[in-house]
């Protein structure tokens, strides 16, 4: 199922900190509807939050997947907001609103257009969390789809069971 390959997806590039929960489609605002009381401020892609490289235990709410927990190993190179296996992907739309930081990529894949907003929060050394709504074009089983992910900070030492990023292992 292509949804869930893009919430793995999701989970894996790191969207994460204390859990919250989830809503649905049509209770859930857009990250940028979410912050629009909120002055923003554009940036670029070097302000997107990198996570401190190390052992970080991510767990990620979905209404229609439930609840995962995994442990990953970030290393140096980060890319919290990158997907690492969504297709073809535009640069990266960069807004500052109070202390969150919203990122929105648009990925072309072979059988649709996802649309990814994401909210980061958090001091990413010991903490973060990440509300995303993806948006399929056409529909891939959902139309939009909410995460929500908190990432903990577990140690600088990954044990080897830990799943390395993606991205850093082709260094």
């Amino acid at each position: 199922m292509r949804v869930k390959t893009t919430i793995c997806a999701a989970v894996m590039f790191g969207l994460a900190l204390p859990v919250a929960g989830i809503a649905t489609a049509e209770d859930q605002k857009p990250a940028a509807e979410a912050t629009e009381k909120t002055d923003k401020v554009e940036l670029s892609q070097a302000d997107i939050p990198k996570r401190k490289p190390g052992h970080w235990r991510i767990t990620t709410v979905a209404a229609n997947l439930g609840k995962t927990t995994i442990d990953t190993c970030i290393g140096p190179d980060d890319s919290i907001a990158m997907p690492a296996d969504n297709g073809d992907c535009g640069e990266p739309k960069v807004e500052k609103a109070g202390t969150e930081t919203i990122v929105t990529i648009v990925c072309k894949r072979p059988y649709a257009k996802q649309t990814m907003s994401t909210v980061f929060g958090g001091d990413f050394n010991k903490r973060y969390r990440a509300i995303m709504k993806m948006t399929f074009d056409p529909p891939d089983g959902f139309q939009t789809m909410g995460v929500t992910l908190d990432g903990e900070y577990i140690g600088p030492d990954c044990p080897p069971e830990t799943k390395q990023d993606k991205k850093d292992e082709k260094k």
